[in-house]
């Protein structure tokens, strides 16, 4: 019962997670329309926060949560070390290895708390928090959906992981604040009530035209970090999340026996 609760209760997450980037393109309504990612800057992060606390109760394994809450803290920590230079972001690196060593429960959870945690620390709450946290919390749980690897090929999975990450998330995390953009030409502006196609060519050149000055430089350096530290730091991660085994001793058998 508590591992159906706690997947339902992710399965609502990742869909209010879809719904609140997919509004502009399905939102057919103009009256109200810019006051919609407000809403969910309400809705995202009480979901997630809720959702992290019932994965991280229901984990029998004490190692598993412990290396987690590590890695939170680790994620959180590296956060202000790439603040206001595009590209060095080594936060992706850390949530990536993560999902990949303990799973993708484990990495939705870090990559959620991650960014969550280092907004508090280093004031950066606002409504594009949410959006963050839900970004941070796919990329954490897709490395641990990935097929099994071991050795180059699985150092290869994880540097594109990275390319890709890099890219995707500066697409998306674009949707928290494009719509709500004013000044824009009309072939890159948000149009309430336009076609799901029309808008999403504006955010497509929109993207091209004004972040992927970040997103190229943060794909680069997330895959580079990957590239050097997965053949040493994953094995070592997942040594020490491995369950323990305990010997069972029958009552009334002497040990020494």
């Amino acid at each position: 019962m508590a591992r159906l609760t706690s997947n339902l209760l992710l399965a609502i997450a990742n869909l209010v997670g879809a719904l609140a980037f997919a509004w502009p393109f399905v939102f057919s309504s103009v009256d109200g329309a810019r006051l919609v990612p407000y809403a969910w800057a309400v809705v995202l992060p009480v979901t997630l926060v809720i959702v992290a606390q019932s994965l991280l109760a229901h984990d029998r394994d004490i190692r598993r949560v412990t290396r987690s809450e590590t890695l939170v803290a680790l994620a959180a920590a590296v956060r202000p070390l790439g603040a206001g230079v595009a590209g060095l972001e080594p936060i992706w690196a850390v949530i990536l290895l993560s999902g990949r060593a303990l799973g993708a429960r484990a990495g939705f959870v870090i990559g959620a708390l991650a960014i969550a945690i280092s907004a508090l620390i280093t004031g950066g709450v606002g409504p594009w928090m949410p959006y963050q946290m839900v970004v941070a919390a796919w990329a954490g749980a897709l490395p641990g959906l990935l097929p099994r690897l071991r050795g180059r090929p699985e150092v290869l999975w994880m540097a594109g992981l990275g390319l890709v990450t890099g890219i995707v998330s500066g697409a998306l995390l674009n949707l928290w604040f494009w719509p709500l953009a004013i000044g824009l030409t009309p072939e890159i502006a948000f149009t309430p009530g336009a076609s799901a196609l029309s808008n999403g060519l504006h955010w497509l050149h929109y993207g091209l035209l004004t972040s992927m000055g970040f997103d190229v430089p943060r794909a680069l350096v997330t895959a580079t970090l990957l590239a050097l530290t997965t053949p040493r730091l994953l094995p070592i991660l997942r040594r020490a999340t491995r369950r323990a085994t305990f010997t069972a001793v029958m009552q009334g058998a002497d040990p020494a026996q």
